[in-house]
């Protein structure tokens, strides 16, 4: 396993919620406290650093996690690409690398970071992603820091696609055995499927 550089961790919580009842899905709950706060909880121990990217409408009620934020100041939403640009611009070009994580999965495995440092390291790339059997996890990504510049390239294109960009960088992927890891709340079911992973343990 190659020695860990300093990684700077950013929680993707900016985009919209249309399909959960909660407001913010970031702030919906699970168990005793929020998605967000499981995020958090699991993501800091593998990090140097910590930040949070909100929206203009959202960023009020994310400052109680006493974390940086990353305020997305466009005025439509362009994805977590944009968020990505903006964190990596004003906070975390002084890292090496920067993680990047959505805010709707909760139960990241305490690898995560590590197994996608190895591939990058493995395969001379400045990005990889997370993959299990059933999908790809395009928003779980180590990025370089060093790719700003081509990462603002590609907005300037109006290109907002991660997997575009990912195939263009010649993206490694990192494969996870364990689905429930990278398991994604996008909806009222989900949420209560998670809290019953939560109950269930061994996560």
């Amino acid at each position: 396993m190659n020695s860990l550089p300093k990684v700077c961790g950013l929680i993707l919580a900016g985009g919209q919620s249309k399909r959960i009842t909660c407001s913010d899905k970031s702030l919906a709950p699970i168990g005793e406290t929020t998605m967000l706060a499981h995020v958090v909880k699991r993501l800091k121990p593998q990090v140097e650093a910590l930040v949070i990217s909100a929206s203009q409408t959202n960023q009020a009620n994310l400052k109680k996690f006493g974390l940086p934020l990353v305020i997305d100041e466009t005025k439509q939403s362009l994805g977590p690409i944009a968020g990505i640009y903006a964190a990596i611009k004003s906070y975390a070009r002084h890292y090496d690398w920067l993680i990047s994580v959505s805010c709707d999965t909760p139960f990241i495995p305490p690898d995560l970071v590590s197994a996608l440092y190895d591939t990058a390291m493995k395969n001379s790339s400045a990005i990889t992603f997370a993959k299990t059997a059933s999908r790809s996890h395009y928003a779980l990504a180590l990025w370089s820091t060093a790719l700003l510049p081509k990462i603002e390239q590609q907005l300037q294109h109006n290109d907002f696609a991660l997997k575009h960009f990912f195939r263009m960088q010649n993206a490694a992927t990192t494969v996870f055995s364990n689905e429930e890891s990278f398991f994604n709340v996008n909806s009222d079911a989900d949420l209560a499927k998670a809290e019953a992973l939560l109950k269930k343990g061994g996560l």
